[in-house]
């Protein structure tokens, strides 16, 4: 299980007169630092950074995004200024943001947006709770709609976020500098609902982010109608941010468990059979022990209906997915990212992922890391790519998975081909031969030998690269592979071509025919008959141009 880590930011001091100075930020990041920070509610490890310069806060970010693993449950908040600049770009300002070089005194949305990105937590959270009154110079008129269009400027998956506005409007209750500290209205519903458990909204025990939002949503609004927080979302499954510290029986239902009536206590029943089946470990305790206590009633009804819920709860749960089951999801989605369903294989990688980090299946988990970083690689993420394979790289040699080992390396290759440092991927390429060459990992082998001969290309060497693709060849019969076996003989015709040599090339491309004809696969047949008619060509026409001339 991943850790709970929060980043709390908060500016309300500002060198730079033209921005409004805030009271409300410094009191919000405590207490929302506060309620997030007790175990008993929250239980998030939280830093806070008040009133510090845009590059401390730049780093600051950076370094704490930078730290999460995939399991981790990561918050970011903000609160302070948020300007708008004339192209519509917004930046989050600090004590020493200067309004007419916001470029580079500020923290730009696209900088935490990206760094966002290639974090490895997979929930994400950042909640915005900006005050966009400041956004333009007095004098100035803001260029284009007054809106921010906040929520467009913080997609991706896996994320959460949370706006207490996106109008350049004040986002704080009472706007004044003197008297008692006020606090936003937003933050001030956001520690308030999980302080107290009011956002638990269906008593299950747990707070969710949809929880939070609908409560704070609808506190705000009744409280300052003309604003209107805002939220966007892109995860699988439920992110519950907070447990219900204050969770005890509805009244409802203690009033009914005390009732001289066998009908309502039987209505109790159902009850506490609904919050035991949805409810946390806290909530499932006390359902527990109230039917275990109803068992005794004198009413025969309710007695035995408890019993029933009881026996009911007492059965032992689904067996966990063997790592066959979870190796069988992660093979589908291999089958739909090379059919190119890229995004659907993606999504059965990610909760094959899940399930492998569940129940510690490690070998799981590294083929799954493996697949995602091939999705992401073919996506042109190639940032993101290397980290997932890098994870991968390190659960082979944790498990000693040779046939990951090789793929690992071989992936590592095509990443320094890609920034063209040839020699270092040359290095990783024969790395991963010769693990693959060790242990019979046949496929691997054959594609790296691929690699190789596209370099040997790239070096003008020809007789290494038909080495190479011929080597490639052996290896996909020594594998069964007919996609690599055809591919390979394939490349070594167009070699056999290139050097004069039509007969030789005529006998690989017919091969190739062959094998792509019985194996379906149309375009290995489309380009062998192509290059068949192509030489056919080529030699009627030496024929013709040989008559001709005697």
């Amino acid at each position: 299980m991943g850790g709970r880590f929060a980043l709390l930011i908060a500016t309300y001091t500002y060198e730079d007169a033209g921005l409004r100075q805030l009271t409300a930020p410094g009191n919000d990041a405590e207490a929302l630092a506060e309620v997030l920070g007790d175990p008993a509610v929250a239980g998030f490890e939280v830093t806070t950074l008040v009133n510090e310069p845009h590059h401390r806060v730049g780093a600051a970010v950076g370094d704490f995004l930078r730290a999460r693993a995939y399991d981790d449950l990561t918050l970011l908040y903000f609160t302070g200024h948020g300007l708008k600049d004339d192209d519509g770009r917004l930046h989050l300002a600090t004590v020493n943001t200067r309004l007419a070089n916001r470029m580079f005194t500020s923290v730009p949305a696209e900088q935490i947006d990206q760094a966002m990105s290639a974090c490895m937590s997979r929930q994400q959270v950042l909640i915005l709770d900006c005050c966009y009154s400041g956004a333009f110079p007095a004098g100035r008129l803001a260029k284009g709609d007054p809106d921010v269009h906040t929520l467009e400027r913080f997609q991706g998956h896996g994320r959460t976020v949370l706006t207490a506005s996106d109008a350049a409007q004040a986002a704080f209750e009472e706007d004044r500098l003197h008297g008692n500290a006020s606090r936003s209205v937003f933050t001030k519903h956001l520690v308030q609902g999980l302080r107290d458990g009011s956002a638990d909204l269906n008593g299950d025990g747990d707070i969710t982010l949809d929880e939070l939002y609908t409560y704070v949503h609808d506190k705000v609004v009744a409280e300052m109608p003309k604003q209107r927080p805002k939220k966007q979302e892109n995860i699988e499954g439920r992110t519950v941010i907070a447990q219900n510290a204050n969770w005890t029986l509805p009244a409802q239902l203690r009033n009914a468990l005390r009732s001289p009536l066998a009908t309502e206590r039987l209505g109790g029943v159902e009850q506490l059979a609904r919050l035991y089946r949805i409810g946390n470990a806290r909530v499932r305790a006390q359902a527990a022990e109230q039917l275990r206590l109803l068992t005794d009633d004198d009413s025969r009804a309710v007695s035995a209906a408890a019993a029933a819920v009881g026996e009911a709860a007492g059965q032992p749960p689904t067996a966990a997915p063997r790592p066959a089951d979870i190796q069988n999801l992660i093979d589908q989605a291999t089958e739909e990212r090379d059919a190119g369903a890229r995004e659907r294989a993606e999504e059965r990688y990610w909760s094959a992922l899940d399930l492998a980090i569940q129940h510690h299946a490690r070998r799981q988990e590294g083929w799954a890391w493996d697949g995602l970083g091939a999705c992401r690689w073919r996506a042109g993420d190639f940032e993101m790519a290397l980290k997932f394979f890098t994870r991968a790289d390190r659960i082979a040699d944790e498990t000693g998975d040779a046939l990951l080992k090789a793929w690992s390396l071989y992936n590592f290759g095509m990443d320094r081909r890609e920034h063209r440092d040839f020699p270092a991927a040359k290095d990783f390429f024969k790395r991963s031969l010769a693990v693959a060459d060790v242990h019979r990992c046949h496929t691997a082998a054959g594609w790296t030998h691929h690699q190789m001969a596209e370099l040997a290309h790239e070096e003008g060497n020809a007789r290494q690269k038909r080495e190479h693709y011929e080597a490639a060849v052996q290896n996909g019969l020594a594998g069964h592979n007919h996609s690599l076996t055809g591919w390979s003989l394939f490349h070594v015709a167009i070699c056999a071509e290139q050097a004069g040599d039509l007969a030789q090339a005529s006998e690989h491309y017919g091969r190739t025919l062959e094998i792509g004809s019985r194996s379906h696969q149309k375009w290995m047949v489309q380009e062998a008959e192509k290059a068949l008619t192509r030489i056919t060509d080529a030699a009627d026409h030496a024929t013709d141009h040989g008559t001709a001339g005697s």
